[in-house]
């Protein structure tokens, strides 16, 4: 005869069903607290416990370098994914750049984005992966430095050539 026991599984019992069926949903501290941004206003919304911040796949115009101030609300920030934001420039980068727990980083089609300003982001030694993609003020060079200082980091980069959906056509501002 086979038993298997498990003890404290239902200890605290889930909204999500009844109390006899045991609640195997990941502790709070490894779930990751997601949020959507759009603006300045959405930044200062979020929980500081966000893990998780994206202007998802068709950017936005409203968001600027200025803005990326607000970061530093996010201790525990690990996913950043901030495509097709226009506004974000080399300014920005500072303050990414101090979010030292970021491990994924997206910026494809931050077209004010120079070579100057990935530079700043040889500090962020736990980045495991950094996709620049339609980003044409970036050169080879500038990737192939920022990949010596960051040699674990995968750099995902294409130069000007726009990707398979390309960034939206935003109405200049």
């Amino acid at each position: 005869m086979l038993a298997l026991l498990l003890t404290g599984c239902a200890a605290q019992p889930s909204d999500r069903g009844p109390a006899d069926e045991p609640d195997f949903s990941l502790p709070a501290d490894l779930r990751v607290k997601e949020g959507f941004v759009q603006s300045r206003a959405d930044l200062e919304a979020l929980s500081s416990e966000t893990t998780f911040i994206t202007s998802g796949e068709h950017g936005s115009v409203d968001l600027s370098s200025d803005d990326l101030h607000a970061l530093a609300r996010f201790p525990r920030l690990r996913r950043l994914h901030l495509r097709h934001c226009r506004g974000i420039g080399n300014a920005g980068m500072d303050y990414i750049a101090a979010r030292t727990s970021l491990e994924d980083l997206d910026l494809s089609g931050c077209l004010a984005l120079t070579g100057a300003g990935i530079a700043k982001l040889s500090t962020l030694r736990n980045l495991r992966e950094l996709r620049i993609n339609f980003c044409p003020k970036i050169r080879r060079a500038d990737v192939e430095q920022l990949q010596r200082e960051l040699p674990r980091a995968d750099i995902v980069w294409s130069s000007d050539d726009p990707p398979l959906g390309a960034p939206p056509n935003h109405p200049g501002r």
